[in-house]
């Protein structure tokens, strides 16, 4: 069954189900095209009208990413992979039905954002480098390297994640041989290769 689709309106609080049985009901006259995790009702995109929601779909987008987030520091990187998947189908499907939203949010504001967060993050990293704190090690591995493999969908090339990768790993070889002031450097330099990505991108 083709579904039809509700594009942005920006009113998905008013129309989305809200309980448990709108969901299920939604579940029932409509089928799994609803949700993109239909095995427990999660992520919906249609309203309570049974419509493709282009703001339904930008909720979920959004649900996702956070998640990742979250799954990310909380050291489970198969569910952040399960939720980056989430995220990559409401775009792909935006993309389809012709939202508004996939094109002016996810390859803007999204890109800035995440490089303002990394820039964040490596600040940060440095602090704790002068404290010669080696638990930062872990983060690099298990936080910073798995979100640098989601940075093609930003429109970084193959190229663009290796070399992050590349020089994250290179903090991580000089904190095992306690060479804090090179892991230092090798930070500044991704801080300064992020702060030129975001200018071209303002």
């Amino acid at each position: 069954m083709t579904l039809p689709v509700k594009k942005d309106q920006w009113n998905w609080e008013e129309l989305k189900p809200k309980t448990k049985s709108q969901r299920e009901e939604i579940y029932q006259k409509y089928g799994a095209k609803c949700f993109l995790r239909p095995e427990n009702l999660g992520f919906p995109i249609c309203n309570i009208y049974g419509q493709i929601d282009c703001d339904g779909l930008r909720a979920a987008y959004v649900r996702a990413r956070s998640l990742v987030t979250a799954a990310l520091r909380a050291n489970k990187p198969e569910l952040a992979k399960e939720y980056e998947q989430i995220a990559l189908k409401a775009v792909q499907l935006a993309k389809k039905y012709g939202c508004l939203w996939v094109h002016e949010e996810v390859h803007e504001n999204d890109l800035e954002k995440l490089l303002l967060e990394k820039i964040m993050d490596f600040a940060q990293i440095i602090e704790r480098l002068a404290r010669k704190d080696k638990t930062v090690m872990k983060d690099l591995e298990n936080i910073i390297i798995p979100e640098w493999q989601t940075l093609q969908r930003y429109g970084f090339t193959e190229k663009q994640v290796e070399l992050f990768v590349e020089a994250t790993t290179k903090i991580i070889e000089n904190l095992k041989e306690e060479h804090f002031m090179r892991a230092i450097e090798q930070a500044a330099s991704i801080i300064y290769a992020l702060a030129k990505i975001l200018a071209r991108s303002e």
